[in-house]
């Protein structure tokens, strides 16, 4: 391995890492606003106090997929195959849990989940798909 190409993959490391740490700092403040948007639910019964409460989350869910697709578009092929199979894997297993806990809810009486938790629990899927394809395609 040259120079050349092992400064590559170096970049490409730190590039992964730095685009991974970013995502997961953009999750916790969605949560975080989650919880923000919880205790201002009380505010009004208005329609603009009603959107008050779930501005922040709004937000910060485009925000996260203006970056997503920002960093969608700097891939090579092989990475965006990674990044397509990895996104695949992690929306429609969030899409398969949260459909188990509507059957649940429906047969059995269960608690429903949050609705809100989906984007969390299909970013957090995804994020181990991901991990499982670059393992995987090493």
């Amino acid at each position: 391995m040259n120079r050349e190409q092992f400064a590559s993959g170096s970049n490409r490391k730190r590039r992964k890492m730095q685009n991974g740490l970013t995502e997961i700092a953009i999750a916790l403040v969605f949560v975080g606003t989650l919880h923000l948007g919880d205790s201002l639910k009380d505010i009004g019964d208005a329609a603009a106090g009603a959107l008050i409460p779930a501005a922040p989350s709004i937000l910060v869910l485009t925000i996260w997929a203006w970056a997503s697709v920002r960093r969608f578009r700097a891939f090579d092929e092989m990475e965006r195959s990674q990044e397509l199979t990895s996104f695949a894997v992690g929306f429609g297993a969030a899409v398969w849990v949260m459909a188990m806990f509507g059957v649940a809810t429906s047969i059995s009486g269960t608690p429903t989940p949050p609705l809100a938790m989906a984007a969390p629990l299909a970013a957090g899927i995804y994020a181990l798909a991901r991990i499982i394809a670059l393992l995987h395609y090493r």
